[in-house]
């Protein structure tokens, strides 16, 4: 709906641009025919250019220095879920339109039972049907209504030459458009005057044929007639509001043609219309200029993106192959989003997820394609993939950690950062997980512990079930996460990765633990060789009273691992 809805904004904007070119340029002018091609060339304008795009292709600089970013990165304090204005302006609308709809239809039907309820007489393709002494004379397509009894004969040949010009010009596809074009413009005050700009026009044309044998009387028979009502706006009517600049028209002298070279005017005015709000650029890598770590498109989201930016983003990796999407974004009252679930899919299979929602806005990540060894990747971060270096999370003493794997629905974040050489996951704990945080031994909010940056964390402690509750109470009944930073860093442990490559390492600063997976012991490699969506649990146990039953190969802590198979 935001596109329907820009398409109607810059729609409105080149129906006023026509109209007040026409009332400072033109209206004064006796080129009554051109005039008229000019106010029908701005609804046809006003239809098909806000449908053009320029495309312009940009030159990106190397990912180490070039960051496009949806907006300028800032915080806010809103946690209330945003209203969706779209809807009820879109409603609104819609009844506008529907209005204006049966407004136009009464006026058909009206017309159609006057027409209908007065004697008519057929002459070649015209219909003269005679009306109430009341009725104004009209024309409306090949139908003249008039009422016999208000003229002298000389004065009915005047008014039923008047409307013959009408007709016989197709005057009546001129008004209609303008109704039409009126119904889906309602909500712009300038297609009402842009009608009625139409409505004279086309009188000054009728009066300049019709005054041509006799313009003296044919001014006294507009002065001394009063004003019948219809009251349809659909018609071409002899007596109207403005006889006064009807009259004035009639006896201003001819427009020099020199003074045409106005209409050429509006070229330039449209064209930097078209240049300034048509106009999308598209980011292109220079392959002579790509970057060392082989980054080619490089993107941020953050709380302040509007839907039209993250449309320009899909756009963008669209045209590598990738199929982007952004789904299900709530936002606060302040507009910042709160939540969002993003999707890739790529040409060569790959595929992936991020999700983050919250009360608070969303802090920064980002995504990108990478070219490295020769294929492509494509991966979501919280950091500039051309800088950060890999952050490992580290689990410590007997504490169990739930993996979320990426693309999991209730995953919080699945956070992705690179090095020159490897890849490195960030797990972070289940939304509907743990319900207590403490930073540095601080009871801290849950958007406080996911806003700490990966490079400020020493290790986490994530304990679950009666050993959590025992140490916490019922505060800690769902589970508590217990983050470290390195400001605050206490003691040494054992550091494990999990590769996105489908590996998972282990940091064990020398020492070899004993490693258990689904119960067997296994050796380092056989836990490098697992593929990190296939782990549901890692404990990590190092209290050498809970190390005591696994004997002297536990010595030096005990690393288990449950896979979802298990």
């Amino acid at each position: 709906m935001t596109e329907l809805m820009t398409y109607l904004l810059k729609s409105a904007g080149i129906t006023v641009l026509f109209l007040c070119f026409y009332q400072f340029l033109l209206r004064r002018e006796t080129f009554f025919t051109a005039n008229r091609f000019f106010l029908l060339s701005g609804l046809l304008a006003s239809l098909l250019l806000p449908l053009l795009t320029i495309t312009r292709t940009v030159e990106a600089l190397p990912a180490s220095e070039y960051l496009r970013s949806v907006a300028p990165a800032e915080t806010g304090s809103g946690a209330v879920r945003s209203f969706d204005w779209q809807t009820p302006l879109t409603l609104l609308y819609l009844i506008g339109c529907l209005v204006c709809s049966v407004r136009f239809l009464v006026q058909l039907l009206s017309l159609r039972k006057l027409i209908r309820s007065g004697k008519s007489v057929r002459q070649g393709n015209l219909i003269y049907v005679e009306a109430p002494k009341s009725t104004t004379p009209f024309s409306f397509f090949h139908y003249i209504v008039y009422p016999p009894d208000r003229f002298t004969p000389r004065e009915l040949a005047d008014v039923l030459a008047h409307e013959r010009v009408h007709t016989s010009g197709g005057h009546s596809w001129d008004m209609v458009l303008v109704q039409v074009m009126a119904i889906f413009q309602w909500f712009n005050p300038f297609i009402w005057l842009y009608g009625r700009s139409v409505a004279e026009n086309l009188e000054f044309m009728a009066d300049g044929t019709t005054s041509k044998t006799d313009k003296v009387g044919y001014q006294y028979l507009m002065l001394r007639t009063s004003m019948g009502k219809q009251g349809f706006s659909l018609v071409n009517p002899f007596f109207n509001s403005f006889i006064k600049k009807r009259i004035v028209m009639l006896n201003k002298s001819r427009s020099n043609p020199v003074k045409a070279w106005k209409y050429a005017v509006i070229f330039p005015l449209l064209a930097s219309f078209v240049l300034f709000f048509n106009t999308t650029e598209v980011v292109a890598q220079s392959p002579e200029r790509a970057s060392s770590d082989g980054t080619d498109l490089q993107l941020e989201i953050n709380a302040d993106a509007t839907d039209a930016e993250l449309h320009e983003q899909v756009s963008l990796f669209k045209e590598r192959g990738v199929t982007l999407e952004f789904k299900n974004v709530t936002r606060n009252t302040d507009g910042k989003i709160t939540g969002i679930e993003s999707t890739y899919k790529g040409d060569k299979g790959q595929s992936g997820s991020y999700s983050v929602s919250g009360e608070e806005p969303i802090s920064s990540f980002m995504v990108s394609i990478s070219t490295e060894e020769g294929a492509s990747h494509i991966r979501y971060s919280t950091q500039s993939v051309a800088s950060t270096p890999a952050t490992h999370i580290k689990i410590r003493e007997a504490k169990s950690a739930h993996v979320a794997p990426k693309g999991s629905t209730k995953s919080i974040t699945a956070i992705n950062s690179t090095d020159s050489t490897s890849t490195t996951s960030s797990y972070i704990v289940e939304r509907d997980g743990p319900s207590l945080y403490i930073i540095d031994d601080k009871e801290v909010s849950m958007t406080a512990a996911y806003s700490l940056a990966p490079d400020q964390i020493e290790s986490i402690d994530v304990i679950k079930g009666e050993t959590a509750r025992e140490s916490y109470g019922e505060a800690g009944k769902k589970g508590v996460v217990i983050v470290t930073t390195k400001q605050g860093k206490k003691g040494t442990s054992q550091n494990i990765s999990v590769n996105t490559n489908t590996t998972v390492t282990l940091d064990t600063d020398g020492k070899t633990p004993l490693i258990l997976i689904d119960g067997e012991e296994a050796d380092q490699k056989q836990m490098n060789d697992l593929n990190p969506g296939d782990i549901e649990s890692i404990n990590v146990i190092k209290n050498r009273k809970q190390t005591k039953p696994y004997g002297k190969k536990g010595k030096n802590g005990v690393i288990k691992i449950t896979t979802k198979k298990g």
